[in-house]
């Protein structure tokens, strides 16, 4: 056991350091610091099947390849019914690279030592936070007010992976046979504390207080509540009152912290947001709209006036909409035999009790807040998991040589089909730059090429089409106005609940002259709440004449 120490401190670090770069490279949000992710991702999981197979014991954690197998089935049958399959393979990589990093942690942090080396690469990330979060305070006119994101996009997102680290870093201030290091990890703590509170996070600030109670251990919290009852149900009462309260400013407050007030309806965007997931689930209740799908399917289903949202703001909707019960069920399966294991081996598991209550805290404040919807937050979740659990492993498993050398080949073999959407996407992006600076041939040679790279990707699909109806309106070539409704149907046909293309379609069918089949289109467009408001005005023009008794193919 202590020979594989060494290994498993160094893969911990490996580990620390991919959850740091992803939290600098703005949660890992933009798509080459996904990519990236990914395949450090598949490199680690191959690299530790191939070391467990070339090694004398039987390394590989076994015990939990059957629940995480069945997260990753039901995810995968999200991902194929999916309404956007190019921005659903997208959140379908990141739980898949979240559940490598979770049986690499599994292996990593079998010794207490390297739970120390994970920490100790993520804690300077604490540091570059505060002062960047205090910078872009004081560029804000209302210091008070400002939302800062730090090196995330989202204040509520930053919080949400701040949160998780509390309570380890507490527990190693409070250790003292760590006197030597416990200046580093009080920089570390402090720094999270003041982040979080700059934050203006009501609900992670009261996450954190309520776990105050719970971090000398489970049994500790329960022997004190049996000896003093009364206290604890005071406190219980008044922890109720002060949720109570916050529930209430969230919903009526009318004024923002710097004093403006704050747009009618906004105090209710949540729950319009909640019910807007909820009726996804609702029209697919078994696989969900697919995973990553909440911002494609969001106008199709959004409820009032409120604004547009990215996110359902909460764990449990967000996991109904996208990937239906099968998803959310396998999940909470998972959780439930993570603590189940946990609570059987809780002799072996006990000290790493900080990392299952981080856990913990980031399941409570993403019930009602952003959560695990960026990448870095979803990796720390999976390597927090792996933590905990890791010293529960009893069975492990020595993979045949044969069958790690072909997994790995297998693995190499994937990256092309990991890269080709970054590298369609900055061909898209080139396509429009040329289209805009009138290279319409150079623009459609670049659309081709991120069509043939990526089959799944729309941008690809719209921007030829709209190519082709620019030079359908200088050539007057029907063969090009043809090629434009075909290529804007197989984009539209790809994400299916955008009004845009459908209006962008009714529109080239109005070049065509195919009148009816454009209103058809163009009130799709309407029904799935497109942003383009000119789609509503040429239906308007066209119900108008239907109104008038006119016949739309004879005009």
């Amino acid at each position: 056991m202590t020979a594989a120490y060494p290994r498993g401190r160094l893969l911990a670090g490996t580990l620390g350091l991919l959850v740091a770069f992803s939290a600098l490279a703005r949660g890992a949000h933009d798509l080459w610091a996904a990519t990236l992710v990914y395949l450090a991702a598949l490199a680690i999981l191959a690299g530790l099947i191939l070391r467990s197979a070339y090694s004398s014991g039987r390394d590989f954690p076994a015990d939990f390849l059957a629940p995480i197998g069945g997260v990753a089935a039901a995810f995968s049958l999200s991902f194929f019914g999916s309404v956007h399959p190019a921005e659903s393979r997208l959140g379908w990589m990141d739980w898949l690279a979240a559940s490598a990093v979770f049986l690499a942690a599994l292996s990593a942090f079998r010794a207490e030592e390297a739970a120390d080396v994970f920490l100790s690469a993520v804690v300077p990330v604490f540091w570059l936070e505060l002062p960047l979060i205090l910078r872009q305070r004081c560029e804000h006119v209302h210091f008070l007010a400002a939302q800062a994101p730090g090196t995330l996009v989202n204040s509520t997102l930053l919080a949400a992976f701040l949160i998780f680290w509390f309570p380890p870093l507490l527990s190693r201030v409070m250790d003292r046979g760590r006197a030597r290091s416990r200046w580093f990890w009080a920089s570390g703590l402090l720094c999270v504390l003041l982040s979080l509170l700059l934050l203006n996070s009501i609900w992670a600030v009261l996450c954190l207080v309520l776990s105050l109670p719970l971090l000398a251990g489970p049994r500790s919290f329960a022997e004190r509540v049996r000896s003093r009852p009364k206290q604890a149900a005071g406190a219980a009462v008044l922890l109720l009152a002060g949720g109570c309260a916050l529930v209430a400013w969230k919903l009526l407050h009318a004024m923002d912290m710097d004093g403006a007030p704050v747009p009618l309806g906004e105090s209710l965007s949540r729950l319009s947001w909640w019910l807007s997931g909820l009726r996804m689930f609702a029209d697919h209740p078994w696989l969900g709209v697919g995973t990553g799908n909440f911002p494609s399917a969001y106008l199709a289903y959004k409820t009032g006036a409120v604004q547009h949202t990215l996110y359902a703001h909460s764990s449990i909707v967000g996991l109904l909409a996208e990937t239906g019960l099968l998803g959310f069920l396998s999940a909470l399966a998972l959780v439930a035999w993570l603590l189940a294991r946990i609570r059987s081996r809780w002799d072996w598991a006990e000290s790493r009790w900080p990392f299952l209550l981080g856990l913990l805290l980031f399941l409570a404040y993403g019930l009602i807040s952003l959560s695990m919807e960026y990448l870095v937050n979803l990796l720390t979740a999976a390597a927090f998991m792996g933590i905990a659990a890791a010293p529960t492993i009893k069975t492990g498993l020595k993979p045949p040589k044969a069958a790690a050398v072909f997994l790995a080949v297998l693995a190499l073999a994937a990256v092309p089909w990991l890269v080709s959407p970054l590298l369609a996407s900055r061909k898209c992006v080139h396509g429009e730059e040329l289209l805009a600076s009138g290279s319409l041939e150079g623009a459609m040679a670049e659309f081709r090429s991120a069509a043939g790279m990526d089959r799944r990707c729309v941008e690809a699909r719209r921007g030829l089409a709209k190519a082709y109806f620019i030079r359908h309106r200088s050539s007057l070539d029907p063969k090009d106005i043809e090629e434009a409704v075909s290529l804007q149907r197989a984009a539209a046909a790809l994400d299916r609940l955008n009004g845009r293309l459908w209006g962008e379609l009714g529109e080239f069918l109005l070049i065509q002259g195919r009148k009816d089949e454009a209103v058809e289109c163009l009130r799709k467009a309407a029904k799935l709440n497109a942003s383009d408001r000119r789609f509503e005005r040429l239906l308007a023009h066209f119900d108008g004449m239907q109104a008038a008794g006119l016949d739309l193919q004879a005009r």
